[in-house]
């Protein structure tokens, strides 16, 4: 007798470092030593991005940065891949992912934070003077870009007067070793919130991850 979804065991990550170990698993994970972020990493990821075989894109050892300031591309362009972010078995047809997931999505319930004093996110912190932005790799994407860009963040903003909070997904240009910045289209949840803080006369707080 043939397995349910639910009986299919998926699998499963608790960060981007098991979700790379994953797809390296699955075959689907390509390293990429050596590229600039003038532009070619930019034409790569767009060349590859369109294949429907779409490795992930991990580049290493990019032209004028260490070794180890990685930067991934493609994470989601393939249909596998999209599966098990969402704890889907990967090897089920899409049509059975799109029905497993509208009766999962029917399930959800937020859950609640939880406030720690340790956590992984904290391995590494720097603070004023010792903050510089540019030991990051910024990718100059496109040709019109006007300089190196950080894409694809989870960009999270609180709205001041309900309460609520967005998570979107933004572009952040590089400016200098402590300044970066957004671009909110008119109209999307961010800009919205960060129009109601600068009413006030107030600078928006912004996490980017």
């Amino acid at each position: 007798m043939a397995s349910t979804i639910a009986e299919r065991r998926p699998r499963r990550f608790n960060d981007l470092r098991e979700y790379l170990s994953v797809v390296k698993e699955m075959g689907h994970l390509k390293m990429i030593e050596g590229a600039d972020g003038e532009l070619e990493i930019g034409a790569l990821t767009g060349m590859i991005g369109a294949r429907r075989d779409c490795p992930v894109l991990l580049f290493d050892a990019i032209q004028g940065y260490p070794r180890g300031m990685r930067l991934m591309t493609n994470m989601l362009n393939n249909a596998e891949r999209q599966k098990i972010i969402h704890g889907c078995p990967a090897e089920i047809s899409e049509a059975e992912a799109a029905r497993w997931w509208n009766t999962e999505v029917k399930k959800f319930q937020p859950l609640p934070p939880v406030f720690v004093n340790d956590a992984p996110v904290k391995q590494n912190v720097k603070e004023d003077k010792d903050v510089n932005l540019k030991i990051f790799p910024w990718a100059r994407w496109h040709e019109k870009d006007g300089g190196g860009y950080m894409c694809a963040t989870s960009t999270v903003t609180r709205d001041p007067g309900s309460g609520y909070i967005n998570v979107g997904s933004y572009r952040f240009k590089l400016i200098d070793e402590t300044t970066c910045v957004g671009h909110m289209a008119s109209g999307h949840h961010g800009d919205i919130i960060s129009k109601q803080y600068w009413k006030q006369g107030k600078a928006c707080p912004v996490a980017i991850s």
